[in-house]
């Protein structure tokens, strides 16, 4: 599934109803299947200018790591809670001078059940996570919890390698989950 906040597709197939016997429309992308949107919830923007949009931390860092997303200082802002799939890596290769990431709504989640980093900064440097609403004010309003029971090396909701400087995590919860055996 794209990045994109929607997914396109064919009209007029003469298809009307789907497996399940609903009705679909003939005019919007109708193909005999259920059409979705999926809604980007982590939106990046350059100097106050929306970027791109992606459905989890990890691709955004990925974008800034390759240089999709090109030099300067980027906001990430998490506009709903995520469960995140695979680690969410920020590297020291990308171009960027800083990341801030935070949450433009309340109670916001980043979690995931991962035998590896949640969040790592893996020689990234001038990092901020701050889980206040649009990074003003007081409130904690974001947190951020690996559910793994794994014992392996490594496993950790934030991790900090490889001369990872100059980062911060401000007004988050930050949870995680182990067994002792």
């Amino acid at each position: 599934i794209p990045s994109a906040s929607s997914i396109l597709a064919a009209t007029g197939t003469g298809i009307t109803t789907d497996y399940a016997g609903t009705t679909r429309s003939t005019t919007d992308p109708s193909m005999g299947a259920y059409e979705i949107v999926i809604d980007p919830v982590v939106d990046v923007y350059k100097s106050a200018v929306y970027q791109a949009g992606f459905s989890n931390l990890k691709d955004a860092f990925d974008a800034l790591n390759t240089g999709r997303l090109n030099t300067g200082d980027f906001e990430i802002r998490i506009t709903g809670s995520i469960v995140e799939t695979g680690s969410a890596v920020l590297t020291g290769s990308g171009n960027f001078s800083s990341v801030t990431v935070f949450p433009t709504v309340t109670g916001v989640t980043i979690s995931g059940d991962l035998a590896s980093p949640l969040i790592n900064l893996n020689g990234a440097d001038n990092v901020i996570i701050d889980g206040r609403v649009n990074a003003a004010g007081t409130a904690k309003d974001m947190t951020l919890t690996n559910n793994s029971v794994s014992a392996a090396a490594g496993t950790s909701t934030v991790q900090f390698i490889n001369d990872a400087t100059s980062n911060t995590v401000r007004y988050c919860f930050i949870k995680a989950r182990y067994r002792i055996y």
